[in-house]
């Protein structure tokens, strides 16, 4: 059995957004987010696309695109939007409002 792409993919958001009080996020609560996402040079971001973005027909808002995962951090508690992340990004920088969940196929 291979493993599912959209497995390897978290959700990173901060404490008070709607997303992170919800149990299951799916890729499909995408629909019309604000994302901050890694730029093309990145091996994640040609996966996210494929995977996620396309394959389950999101229309997101991509408001930055940025070359070093480490950016993702502030940028997303600064609250410029949310975004998808490696599960490999992890762990989150210590004492950061930022939350994650691990993104389902549906909800």
């Amino acid at each position: 059995m291979k493993p599912s792409y959209q497995s390897l993919f978290l959700l990173l958001c901060r404490q008070d957004h709607p997303l992170a009080h919800q149990e299951w996020v799916s890729w499909q609560d995408l629909k019309q987010a604000s994302l901050v996402l890694q730029d093309y040079a990145s091996g994640s971001r040609p996966l996210i696309d494929a995977a996620g973005l396309a394959h389950f027909a999101i229309e997101a808002d991509i408001v930055q695109e940025i070359g070093h995962p480490a950016t993702l951090f502030p940028m997303v508690e600064a609250g410029i939007g949310i975004s998808v992340l490696p599960a490999l990004a992890l762990p989150l920088p210590q004492g950061s409002h930022l939350q994650v969940k691990r993104l389902t196929p549906r909800s």
